[in-house]
């Protein structure tokens, strides 16, 4: 049985996106855009996977869900030019989104 479109089936894509905007490879804008694009459809899969299908998440896919769920909110908050304290710059954007990306994936090895 493979893996259905979920978070955990396309981590390697999370990782690449993120890699290549903390690299300065992606405008920000393009980032937040592809992530959310990306995001929306794992969660969509992932909600029929858990609630109408009745799958358990097992640990792994549960801290990754997590940390991809932050960045998603980081990615929310982002603005070309803020204007209230909780909009984030692009500079506050790539640096919080390095952190949570080195917080989810450097147990692993990457």
């Amino acid at each position: 049985m493979s893996i259905p479109s979920t978070y955990l089936a396309h981590e390697n894509d999370y990782r690449s996106l993120v890699s290549e905007f903390l690299l300065s490879k992606m405008d920000p804008n393009v980032f937040v855009e592809r992530y959310f694009a990306l995001w929306k459809r794992d969660r969509d899969a992932q909600w029929d996977y858990v609630h109408q299908q009745g799958h358990a998440l097992n640990p792994h896919e549960q801290r990754l869900c997590k940390f991809l769920d932050k960045i998603f909110i980081l990615c929310d908050g982002y603005r070309d030019k803020p204007e209230q304290w909780h909009e984030l710059s692009e500079t506050q954007l790539r640096e919080e989104v390095g952190l949570t990306a080195k917080e989810c994936w450097s147990s692993d090895g990457a």
